[in-house]
């Protein structure tokens, strides 16, 4: 629902999260993509960084190129292959049950997530100015919360419990460079769009079709490619890092500027009380609210 709300919120149509949720079936790109338009940047750039992102689906394929399916079918697998559906999939004992939870589960969210888009949406209509609410702390509150466990983990421990943290960390730190660059620069979005439509569709074709071609290319040069579990397990790693100091850097920044002590305080707020592993939904609702008041007492 956020990436629905978030995405009406700051002034995109809804045809455009909405295609991107059916076409791409990626939550942390369909972010990115949403928060470097929302930022003044290119539909390309956008589509370019979303495909770094969905990168980690070339090593997925491989894992789970026997779950996809088969000649036709095959191409329908590939297209609901998500880090739910690679873990779901892959915990299974036996080779059916594994397989029958990969579809299950991919088949799952390929239709929650784009109904959760038209859900989020409809609430981001009645949502005041998320600065205003302390939204804008929100997703670096989630993010750091997410990859604070990361570290306090062996490094080669379990490589699907790597990736469904990276996963995890990869989408909500999206969430939150949605969020945070839509203040950076004020301009109607839906009139950005509309003055080079062309572009903006080259961009969701490029993300969509990229994304794709990545699951399908690991599944069918599954044989020809191998990923050793310590590998994928640096890659979580080193995404994990990254998601790590990106977080930190959107925290304090604001575009160029210092994004204020409000937001700041709020997050680290936050993140003690993810340290002190209180749940996900009360580390949420610290981060808005503490940003909020604080911003209602005259702290920028």
């Amino acid at each position: 629902m956020s990436y629905g709300s978030l995405a009406v919120a700051y002034g995109f149509p809804l045809w455009v999260p909405l295609l991107l949720s059916v076409s791409v079936l990626a939550g942390a790109s369909e972010f990115m993509f949403i928060g470097i338009v929302a930022s003044g940047g290119s539909p390309l750039a956008a589509a370019a960084a979303g495909l770094l992102v969905n990168a980690r689906h070339i090593p997925f394929g491989v894992t789970v190129r026997e779950l996809v399916g088969r000649r036709a079918l095959s191409f329908i697998g590939c297209h609901i292959m998500n880090d739910e559906s690679v873990v779901f999939g892959l915990s299974q004992p036996t080779p059916a049950q594994r397989k029958a939870a990969y579809w299950l589960c991919g088949a799952g969210v390929a239709l929650i997530w784009p109904l959760g888009t038209l859900t989020g949406a409809a609430v981001g209509k009645l949502l005041p100015a998320p600065e205003t609410i302390g939204l804008d702390a929100v997703f670096p509150a989630i993010l750091l919360a997410l990859v604070i466990p990361a570290f306090k983990k062996p490094h080669y421990a379990d490589p699907r419990r790597q990736r469904r943290r990276a996963g995890a960390c990869r989408r909500t730190v999206c969430a939150h460079r949605a969020a945070s660059a839509a203040f950076a620069v004020r301009f109607t979005v839906e009139e950005k769009i509309m003055g080079n439509m062309t572009l903006f569709i080259a961009g969701i074709a490029i993300l969509s079709l990229g994304t794709y071609l990545m699951r399908l290319g690991g599944a069918k040069l599954g044989n020809r490619l191998a990923f050793s579990e310590r590998s994928q397990a640096l890659l979580s790693d080193a995404a994990t890092v990254l998601l790590f100091s990106v977080a930190l850097a959107t925290t304090f920044y604001e575009g160029a500027h210092f994004a204020g002590m409000a937001r700041v305080l709020g997050v680290a707020f936050a993140v003690f009380l993810a340290w002190r592993k209180v749940p996900l939904i009360g580390v949420i609702i610290a981060a808005a609210v503490v940003t909020a008041l604080l911003r209602l007492a005259g702290m920028p």
